[in-house]
């Protein structure tokens, strides 16, 4: 499972809480289901606020005309506004760990290398004014 403590689009665009509060949660919700299946179930969690990580440019998803994407009002102006954090596989990192090393360990059943990887949490990012 990968996600990032305050991850921006989940936490504010989505569930609409401030970004501690997701990370709290998705401290707890993670860590039982970890407990639960500790052989099978490994967490990849990497610091601050980004959203995913990428094989390569995000319009290959959502396309190039980001205005027919439905979201909230207001809310991809603030993604747009630099809220919204999408890296590559070989830049996000946990440690020293890539996202790329990490699912090949994964496939490859190399439990040395894919294990329950969590970065330490830093400061929430500020919330964004009430609109």
């Amino acid at each position: 499972m990968y996600s990032s403590w305050y991850d921006s689009v989940l936490a504010t665009t989505f569930l609409q809480v401030p970004a501690a509060q997701f990370a709290a949660g998705l401290e707890t919700q993670t860590q039982a289901l970890h407990d639960a299946w500790p052989d099978r179930f490994r967490r990849f969690i990497a610091d601050g606020n980004q959203h995913t990580s990428l094989l390569g440019d995000p319009t290959g998803i959502i396309g190039s005309d980001l205005g027919a994407v439905e979201l909230p009002d207001g809310a991809l102006a603030r993604l747009l506004g630099g809220d919204l954090v999408i890296r590559g596989l070989a830049a996000t990192q946990v440690g020293e760990v890539t996202m790329a090393t990490w699912l090949a360990a994964l496939i490859d059943n190399d439990l040395d290398v894919w294990v329950d990887l969590q970065a330490e949490r830093g400061p929430p990012p500020e919330s964004p004014p009430e609109e």
